[in-house]
């Protein structure tokens, strides 16, 4: 049987916002030119990433709408509507706050709304009001930080979902130690992701971007042997494993790019090789009838 590649995920940061040397510039006419071609050959073009679902038009240009598999599979938007929200419950979040409350890590501790919305700890702490205020004009993910504090919210009858939480720790020593102490503590119940040598995402069990890309898949009658991803870090582990058609970004690690099947060092040159395999894989087809 012959499978063509039918949808392309690509991850963001690191992968297709990358122009060297920075992890996070912007999307290149290189890859915007690349992701053209692929939807001209009849190829989807998606996203996986561990930002939110409107990070990318946001910040980058209302033309890159794509369906999406957002913080690392917590929010999905698939044909512009959301299809899938994880939720964490007022006695999980109270939990949680329990565990880093007495942290011996400096730390920043905050939730994420389902619009997107920041709450924190302490909303007038030092750490919010630096990500309210912006001084060093970094590109922020969320739609606004809020001025409840995460117990106001989470018993305030009128809040929305809460999708995913967020730690992001001073020293990378945090970061394993909690890894560790979180998958052990809540044994089967949350995804503990790490998103940056510094940060990590806490999910309920089952959402990470490779059960996301399956969920949009089954939804649009692709099969796992039709779909391509492309990332460059941890949190791409679970779409590696899960999609045999893999590629990875060549900056990454050693060991990241292992858990991959090709090395690339573009999204383009990725996108260039599905083309070509698809037009190869077209050939055969019709040598065989």
């Amino acid at each position: 049987m012959i499978f063509l590649i039918k949808i392309l995920f690509s991850d963001l940061d690191g992968t297709l916002l990358y122009i060297p040397p920075v992890l996070t510039r912007g999307v290149s006419e290189e890859n915007r030119a690349a992701i053209r071609r692929l939807q001209e050959s009849g190829v989807r073009f998606a996203i996986a990433t561990g930002r939110s679902v409107n990070f990318l038009p946001q910040h980058y240009g209302a033309d890159l709408v794509f369906d999406t598999v957002g913080i690392c599979g917590a929010s999905i938007r698939l044909n512009g509507q959301f299809i899938y929200q994880t939720d964490f419950d007022h006695d999980e979040i109270d939990a949680l706050l329990d565990v880093f409350s007495d942290s011996a890590y400096e730390h920043r501790f905050l939730v994420v709304t389902q619009e997107n919305d920041y709450i924190f700890e302490d909303p007038f702490g030092e750490q919010a009001m630096e990500y309210k205020l912006n001084p060093k004009q970094r590109i922020r993910d969320c739609r606004y930080v809020l001025d409840q504090s995460i117990a106001e919210y989470i018993r305030d009858p009128h809040h929305t979902h809460i999708t995913a939480c967020f730690c992001h720790f001073q020293q990378e020593e945090g970061v394993d130690y909690y890894k560790d102490m979180l998958k052990r503590k809540f044994f089967g119940r949350y995804q503990i992701i790490q998103t940056s040598p510094y940060s990590i995402v806490i999910l309920k069990d089952g959402a990470n971007k490779g059960t996301g890309i399956a969920k949009i898949a089954a939804l649009t009658g692709i099969g796992l042997d039709e779909v391509a991803v492309v990332g460059d870090s941890e949190n791409d582990f679970e779409m590696f494993a899960m999609i045999p058609h893999s590629y990875c970004m060549s900056h990454a690690r050693p060991d990241i790019q292992a858990k991959a099947k090709t090395i690339v060092s573009s999204v383009a040159e990725c996108i260039d090789l599905i083309i070509k395999e698809n037009e190869q894989e077209q050939l055969e087809n019709l040598n065989l009838l």
